[in-house]
Formats: structure tokens, sequence, C-alpha cells
């Protein structure tokens, strides 16, 4: 059963909130009737925020304020970047991404690193508990090779 389901880098909001203690409520019902529950915390760590954070980070973006509190940081500028009403950035986090630059795909991991932390304290003051955390970027490939293989079969096409 899915639970909370946030981006990574984005601060838990009234949103995650209800999906969260709903997800708990009906994760403690059913084991209270002895019923095998699996709770998945399935994090958006993956895409175009990401690109966006990056393109953010390089433009405004401190290490030292990044190290003092993170997702206040990670938050402002974020909500900077998103009022410049710029085209979205195809940039650094896709192609690194999919290339598996080094450098970058460090950086995107210190930032899930960061989001998990702060989820993590957020959760146990909040007394929930999850089974796993799964990431969208652990269905990536899969995804691309599904897509590939619907694409291969004439059963989906690209819409441009």
């Amino acid at each position: 059963m899915p639970d909370s389901s946030p981006n990574v880098a984005k601060p838990f909001h009234l949103g995650h909130f209800r999906a969260t203690v709903t997800g708990n409520f009906i994760r403690n019902i059913n084991e209270a009737f002895h019923h095998r529950v699996v709770a998945i915390n399935y994090l958006g760590d993956w895409g175009t925020q990401f690109d966006l954070l990056a393109s953010a980070f390089k433009r405004y973006g401190s290490w030292d304020k990044l190290n003092v509190n993170p997702m206040r940081h990670l938050h402002e500028i974020y909500v900077l970047v998103n009022q410049e009403n710029a085209p979205p950035v195809n940039s650094m986090i896709s192609t690194a991404q999919s290339s598996r630059d080094p450098d970058q795909m460090a950086w995107w991991a210190r930032v899930r690193e960061i989001t998990i932390a702060h989820l993590t304290q957020t959760y146990s003051r909040m007394n929930i508990r999850f089974t796993a955390f799964e990431y969208e970027s652990d269905y990536v490939e899969g995804a691309k090779q599904l897509v590939d293989r619907l694409l291969a079969a004439g059963l989906a096409t690209y819409d441009r």
C-alpha cells in the first residue's frame, strides 16, 4: 500500500501529511486484524525537478547554506528557479542521469540523502513506519525498456 510519496528536495507539506496519515491509519487497521501489510514510501527522485534544481543550484546554490540548513536552501533555490518562468531545463541532470556522469550523480545522491534524512525525522515525530522506501529512479531503466518494446511492437507512438 502506498504512503506519503513526496518528491525529493521538496519539503513535506499538507498534501503529503493527509496521504501519510491516511495510509498509516489503513496500515494500523489492517495490522490490528493481523493482515500482512507492506507500507512503501515511493519517492520521486528523478527527472524534471532535478533538472530545475540542478540549474537553480548552479546559479543560486551555496554549499555552505546546503550544509547548514539543507532543506530550506533547496526549497529556496527551487522557488527562485520556478519564479523565472523560463522554459524547462533539459540539461544537466537528464543528461547526467542517462550518462551516469559521476559529479552530477554524486550531487543527485547528496540531495536524495538530505531529503531522506529530513523525511525520516518527520516520520519519526509522527510515529509513521514504512516497510520500505522505493525510488522513481529504481524504475527508469525498466520503463525505458518497456517503452522501447511498445514502440517496436507498434503499440505506442511518440506524441510530438
